[in-house]
């Protein structure tokens, strides 16, 4: 008889299913085990679940923080309590050439929008959001008597709003995001020639507040940051700020502003009319001696802008004037000037300030080479105070250039005959147009070789005097020599 028993590699007796051959002993320690899998399964799963909580948990406190530690905040007390909550405040910079007149009192208005509750735009959260600053609006003054920070080409004001997030009524502990702006006021439009010119900020702004609960239930401003979406100039940007007022913290300098900050530009021109004739700078040309009237003379010409950023598209714009004050509006020795209205459009070079060599970088503009004849000026009517400009004139044979520059003062400037004159670069001043003293002007003349009524080139007389000298005094020896020869001839 077949034997279906055996023992297991222990020594334990076992039984054979000898149609299957299964072990009997075995099938029970894999239920076993898979009963112990499960158990252990579950308790993972427990565990896990705590963890992912415990995770989560530490998620939130650090999204709660984050804003805070990466606000770029200097040392100080960076978070508020019940008892001393938080502020902020926008900035407000309005920057000037440094040779123009500060001008009179100007009140900038701000826009501040809800934006989001906990990310979300509605609920009861998003609806009860309170309207921050003056009912969702703000405003900051600049003047003369504000805070003022000057460099070698621009004067800064600043000056800061009042707080626009206390005294406000939260309804719940979260993160509140409102969209900032600024609204342009003043009744300058873009792109159009007036006297005076605010270039607004373009600049978008996030700012964010977070909101904690106090022991009694109530409710107060935890931490504060900016983000900044938009730059002045209407550029995508990125970055973080503390918008907290100045005072906060280490903060000194500039520093001790919001970094919820707005730059405006302030743009002067010398005179008002903008008329060809009514000029801003003047570039003359007047011819001395024995010269021709009708002659053109070369002058290549550049203009660059006040050292910051103004709008994309400036141009500058220009007129040749006779000396019977008309326009020239024939182009048949200046090609680029226009034939209807007789203005020269000059593309000027542009500044942009570079964070990485902390100074303005030029973008060149355009030179352009005007022909001027005896009489003729060429007339800008729209160069701003702080703007740059460059002149050289070409030489020209037999005739010798010079030239009187009038800013703050009288310079004047020499070359030799046939060389070109090169006028190092002036920065156009704020003035009185038709004032003699405090014009911006840049007057030539070229002097050519005065020729005598005889045909005789002045400029050569002494050296021909001293040679007829010679030969008359060579004459009357020889002269004299003859007479005495022919007298002891005689005796």
């Amino acid at each position: 008889m077949h034997n279906n028993n055996g023992i297991d590699m222990e020594g334990n007796w076992f039984a054979k299913d000898s149609s299957s051959h299964v072990d009997i002993n075995h099938k029970n320690n894999i239920k076993k085990f898979e009963k112990e899998s499960i158990k252990m399964t579950k308790k993972a799963t427990k565990m896990i679940k705590t963890i992912a909580s415990v995770i989560m948990a530490m998620a939130l406190l650090f999204t709660m923080a984050a804003p805070v530690a990466f606000a770029a905040r200097p040392t100080g007390n960076d978070y508020g309590s019940a008892n001393n909550p938080l502020q902020a405040a926008i900035t407000k910079k309005l920057v000037l050439s440094k040779d123009t007149i500060i001008p009179s009192e100007q009140t900038f208005n701000f826009s501040i929008v809800k934006k989001s509750w906990n990310g979300s735009t509605s609920g009861t959260q998003y609806t009860n959001m309170p309207l921050l600053g003056n009912g969702g609006a703000a405003s900051v003054v600049i003047n003369s008597s504000k805070t003022k920070i000057t460099d070698s080409y621009n004067i800064t004001i600043i000056n800061e709003s009042s707080d626009l997030i206390n005294n406000k009524t939260w309804p719940d502990i979260g993160e509140y995001r409102y969209i900032v702006t600024e609204i342009p006021h003043i009744p300058y439009t873009a792109g159009t020639l007036y006297n005076e010119k605010y270039i607004f900020s373009k600049a978008v702004y996030e700012l964010v507040v977070y909101v904690l609960a106090d022991t009694d239930g109530s409710f107060y401003v935890s931490a504060v940051t900016s983000e900044i979406i938009t730059g002045d100039d209407g550029e995508a940007a990125t970055g973080k700020g503390d918008p907290t007022p100045h005072g906060k913290g280490d903060k000194t300098g500039e520093y001790d502003f919001s970094d919820l900050a707005f730059t405006n530009k302030y743009i002067k021109t010398n005179g008002g009319g903008f008329t060809p004739t009514e000029s801003v700078l003047s570039i003359s040309k007047k011819v001395d001696g024995y010269g021709s009237t009708t002659q053109p003379f070369n002058f290549n010409i550049s203009v660059n802008t006040p050292h910051f950023t103004v709008e994309p598209g400036t141009k500058y714009i220009a007129y040749i004037i006779d000396s019977q004050g008309n326009v020239v509006k024939s182009n048949t020795t200046n090609p680029f000037v226009n034939t209807t209205t007789g203005a020269i459009e000059f593309t000027p070079g542009t500044f942009k300030w570079d964070e990485k060599t902390n100074d303005y970088i030029l973008t060149p503009g355009t030179a352009l080479d005007v022909k001027l004849t005896h009489g003729q000026r060429l007339s800008f009517i729209n160069l701003p105070v702080g703007a740059e400009y460059y002149v050289k004139e070409s030489a020209t044979p037999e005739y010798t250039p010079s030239c009187i520059v009038t800013e703050i003062g009288v310079v004047g400037y020499n070359s030799g005959e046939n060389t070109e004159l090169v006028i190092p670069k002036k920065v156009i001043q704020e003035s009185t147009v038709g004032s003699d003293s405090l014009k911006n002007s840049a007057d030539f003349t070229n002097k050519y070789k005065d020729v005598s009524n005889m045909g005789v080139i002045v400029d050569n007389l002494p050296y021909i005097t001293m040679i007829a000298m010679v030969l008359i005094a060579l004459a009357a020896y020889v002269a004299f020599k003859s007479y005495k020869g022919a007298k002891n001839n005689i005796n």
